[in-house]
């Protein structure tokens, strides 16, 4: 398939194409293209992306497309490209990169994207909130379903309550594996007291004793299943406060047993 020379296209979706040579940029044919649909491969793409101008398009879905394989390592042939592409993809709004196997994202890969309103990253391999999420100043929608979330750090809680109150934000957290232990009592009380729009209260967290409840039931019963975290707390301050004492003593114990010699 040629796509000629001044097209007027603005909706093109070659998703799940068998041949990577079956489709054809000429120069400035995707001039006036809006939505771009890339499901199922990256290589046909990336090789033509110099012949692709993106710098209309609004919408770009590139699901199920194995894109772990054009990201890492970072330095490779198809990771440079790709970040090449999404450099041009300055007035985007939604992107969608859905199951791709990613667990991380190139380094300021948002950062030219002032206009995306809406993220999908579900179905990958997530085990935190990227920090490049961070560089996204106009988002309204994240979608991070199925992933392996087992918390929301405290600088993404922080940025997510600020985007809310700046124009809303709704945030997808289904289906991840979430922890409840004593080192995440803030993000489970989080959850439960935040105004950002949630799609769900009660999603599905582990104890420590591998029992699964809900965040909300865990945020109920809080004193019940928590009440040993204050003495846990406790017991690591002592613990490091004694270390402090033992290497200051030892210290000054050398200091004094050698003054003579360093004078």
């Amino acid at each position: 398939m040629l796509i000629p020379e001044a097209s007027n296209f603005k909706y093109l979706d070659i998703s799940f194409g068998v041949s990577l040579v079956g489709l054809l940029f000429q120069k400035n044919s995707s001039h006036n293209l809006e939505t771009l649909i890339l499901d199922g491969q990256y290589h046909l793409t990336l090789d033509q992306e110099d012949l692709i101008d993106s710098g209309k398009i609004k919408t770009l879905k590139w699901r199920d497309a194995h894109l772990h394989f054009a990201i890492y390592p970072a330095e490779n042939k198809f990771s440079l490209m790709l970040q090449l592409f999404f450099k041009k993809l300055e007035y985007l709004e939604h992107l969608d990169m859905s199951k791709n196997s990613i667990w991380a994202l190139p380094e300021n890969v948002f950062r030219k994207m002032e206009y995306l309103s809406e993220l999908h990253l579900a179905g990958n391999l997530f085990q935190s909130i990227p920090p490049q999420i961070m560089d996204l100043s106009n988002i309204k929608l994240l979608d991070f379903r199925q992933n392996l979330l087992t918390t929301l750090e405290r600088n993404t809680r922080i940025w997510a309550d600020s985007m809310n109150q700046k124009h809303g934000l709704s945030i997808l957290l289904t289906d991840n594996a979430f922890e409840c232990k004593c080192n995440n009592l803030d993000f489970i009380k989080w959850i439960n007291k935040t105004k950002d729009n949630l799609d769900s209260r009660s999603y599905k967290c582990r104890l420590v004793n591998g029992t699964l409840i809900t965040v909300q039931e865990a945020y109920e019963r809080m004193h019940d299943l928590f009440s040993h975290c204050e003495s846990s707390i406790w017991l690591t301050v002592a613990s490091t406060l004694l270390s402090t004492c033992f290497i200051t003593a030892l210290l000054l114990f050398t200091y004094y047993s050698k003054r003579w010699k360093i004078c």
